[in-house]
């Protein structure tokens, strides 16, 4: 009943109140459009999980989706360091305060969650107003953390920024208006600075391998 959803999961519910953009639509997502049989296939049951060699190809595909709005950017060493560290940071920082969030909202009911599953176990049906207090309490987390998510984006937003140049910041914000009206969903009032955002929400907070890349990609340029 309670589901979390990571930032680094698919795009986060509060893209809504910090794009003001309908839909999702962004970089990576576009790309990922071109490839239904890779998309459909991540749902699979756990019965029929491809084979380890076939996962590090998809991984590996998925990895170049992602390299195909990352490479524009030029990043130096440098950069690529520095932006590496804040995510990493970010996410600390986010995993604290999300289990903070979700811990707390659970102990609220401790006592009546466990006493109300004795009592179904043993034949007495989960009261409605039960059903009622848990979907007011997931109503409440989800408001949470969607202010949550929300202040994670803007705050990793803003230590990124800095770090890029200004031509660096405009092939963010161009690639994800490219993506949105190929994928139909492009509102002429949205802005530049929303569109960096959606670029690192998209880039650098929904993909789980984006510091791994960032890292590899460093890697490649020796002490550059």
């Amino acid at each position: 009943m309670f589901t979390r959803i990571h930032p680094v999961v698919a795009r986060l519910t509060s893209v809504m109140a910090v794009l003001s953009v309908v839909g999702g639509g962004g970089v990576v997502a576009s790309y990922l459009t071109s490839h239904p049989a890779r998309a459909q296939g991540q749902t699979a049951p756990a019965s029929a999980q491809p084979s380890k060699d076939v996962q590090e190809l998809q991984t590996a595909l998925d990895d170049l989706d992602a390299l195909h709005v990352l490479l524009p950017l030029k990043l130096t060493a440098e950069q690529m360091d520095k932006i590496a560290a804040a995510i990493t940071s970010a996410k600390t920082e986010y995993d604290k305060q999300y289990a903070a969030l979700s811990n707390g909202s659970l102990l609220k009911m401790a006592d009546e969650i466990r006493e109300t599953r004795k009592k179904a176990i043993a034949g007495t049906p989960v009261p409605a107003a039960f059903d009622t207090r848990i979907q007011g309490l997931q109503a409440e987390l989800n408001t949470k953390r969607v202010d949550m998510d929300t202040k994670n984006l803007v705050a990793l937003s803003g230590v990124i920024k800095p770090i890029l140049t200004a031509d660096q910041i405009a092939i963010c914000a161009k690639l994800e208006v490219d993506a949105y009206k190929r994928n139909k969903r492009y509102n002429e009032k949205t802005t530049d600075a929303q569109f960096f955002n959606a670029y690192v929400l998209d880039v650098f907070i929904s993909n789980p391998r984006a510091v791994t890349l960032l890292k590899e990609m460093r890697a490649s340029k020796g002490d550059k």
